[in-house]
């Protein structure tokens, strides 16, 4: 299995070329942006089959842009 996810399916300027998904940091520069939210949806509901379904997401707490 692979640990990194590349860079190059995230928009903005990044200086690292992976990021890692199992950090913090990681988890929501992949997950926390509106271009990633139905990945994140399915992502969810794959993993909570069977009880609730997710059908929107809200980000508290976004990093700064810039």
């Amino acid at each position: 299995m692979r640990d990194f996810v590349p860079l190059t399916i995230l928009s903005g300027a990044i200086m690292a070329k992976f990021i890692n998904p199992f950090t913090d940091v990681g988890f929501k520069i992949i997950f926390g942006q509106e271009m990633t939210k139905d990945l994140l949806i399915d992502f969810l509901n794959d993993l909570l089959v069977g009880e609730r379904h997710i059908q929107d997401r809200c980000v508290l707490h976004e990093f700064p842009s810039g």
